[in-house]
C-alpha cells in the first residue's frame, strides 16, 4: 500500500482530494474546511490500495485468530468489531464496512468473507449527503445478481427548498421593517422597545452554533465554517436571518436616537 498516508490538517490533502457539497440538488466544488484529522479520519488512500487491503483481509496474510478477533462484535453493540461494521445483505449474506468521510468526500469498503467479494469505493461528495454509500448499495446489488436502485432525491431537494424558501420569506420582511423604523421610533417608547430583543435571536444563534454542536456531538471539535458544510442550506438562511434582523434592531435604534435629538432640540427652541 505505498500510496497510502496519513494527514494531519486538510493543507495537506494533495489536489486531487478536492470535493463537492450537494445544495439543491447541485454538486458545489468547495475546498475542505479546516480541521484536524490524523488519528481518526486523516488515512488517505487509493482504489488499489484499498483493493490489496480488502485481499489482505481474506487470503491468509493475517492469521484466523487476529481475523476472528477483528470480527467479533463488542458486548456494547453486537454490529459493530474493531473498526468494522457487521451485517447481512438482502440476500443474507455477511458482510463486514468500514466508512469514513471528509466535509467535501466520503469512502466505503465492504468484504464479504463467505464469497470472497471486497469493494472499495470513494466518491467526492461531502457527507452531508454522501454518494459512497448509495454507489456500495449497488455493487453489492449487481454482485448478488440485482438491479441496483437509482437513490431518490426528493427528502433533501424538499429540505433543501424549504429552507431557500424560508430565506426568501425571511428578507422581504426585513426590508420592509427597516424601511418603516421611522414609524415604528414614534410610536414606541420606554420599555416598548424592548420588543426589538427577540429580534436578535436569530444573531445569537448563529454565533453559538458551533459550541450547540459540540455538545450535540459529545465534546467534538466542531468550528463554525463546519456546520456550515453540514447544513448548507440551514446557515444560509440562519446568516440571512441574523443579518436581515439586526439591520432591523440597528435602523430602528438609529430612528430612536435621531427622533430623541429631534425632540429635545425641539423643546430647546420653544419660547419660555
Amino acid at each position: 500500500m505505498n500510496s497510502s498516508t496519513t494527514v494531519e490538517r486538510e493543507r495537506d490533502l494533495p489536489p486531487s482530494a478536492r470535493g463537492h457539497l450537494l445544495v439543491l440538488g447541485k454538486a458545489v466544488a468547495l475546498p475542505e474546511p479546516p480541521g484536524f484529522g490524523n488519528g481518526s479520519g486523516g488515512v488517505l488512500s487509493t482504489a488499489g490500495d484499498m483493493a490489496r487491503w480488502l485481499i489482505a483481509q481474506n487470503n491468509g496474510i493475517l492469521t484466523p485468530s487476529s481475523v476472528r478477533q477483528m470480527r467479533t462484535p463488542s458486548q456494547a453493540n453486537k454490529e459493530y468489531a474493531l473498526g468494522w461494521t457487521l451485517g447481512e445483505t438482502p440476500h443474507g449474506t455477511s458482510f463486514v464496512e468500514h466508512g469514513g468521510d471528509l466535509f467535501t468526500s466520503t469512502a466505503d469498503q465492504l468484504l464479504m468473507p463467505g464469497s470472497g467479494y471486497g469493494v472499495a469505493v470513494m466518491a467526492n461528495t461531502g457527507m452531508t449527503y454522501a454518494d459512497a454509500g448509495a454507489l456500495m448499495d449497488g455493487l453489492v446489488a449487481l454482485i448478488e445478481g440485482d438491479t441496483p436502485k437509482i437513490p431518490s432525491a426528493p427528502q433533501y431537494l424538499l429540505i433543501d427548498g424549504l429552507f431557500l424558501l424560508l430565506t426568501l420569506a425571511t428578507i422581504g420582511p426585513a426590508v420592509r421593517g427597516a424601511i418603516r423604523s421611522r414609524r415604528w421610533a414614534a410610536r414606541r417608547t420606554g420599555w416598548q422597545r424592548l420588543r426589538l430583543l427577540p429580534y436578535l435571536a436569530p444573531l445569537a444563534l448563529c454565533l453559538s452554533v458551533a459550541p450547540i454542536f459540540r455538545v450535540l456531538a459529545r465534546g467534538g471539535d466542531i468550528m463554525w465554517i463546519q456546520v456550515v458544510y453540514l447544513y448548507p442550506t440551514f446557515m444560509i438562511w440562519l446568516v440571512t436571518a441574523a443579518v436581515a434582523c439586526t439591520a432591523v434592531v440597528a435602523t430602528r435604534l438609529g430612528r430612536v436616537l435621531l427622533h430623541s435629538r429631534y425632540w429635545r432640540a425641539e423643546v430647546r427652541g420653544r419660547p419660555s
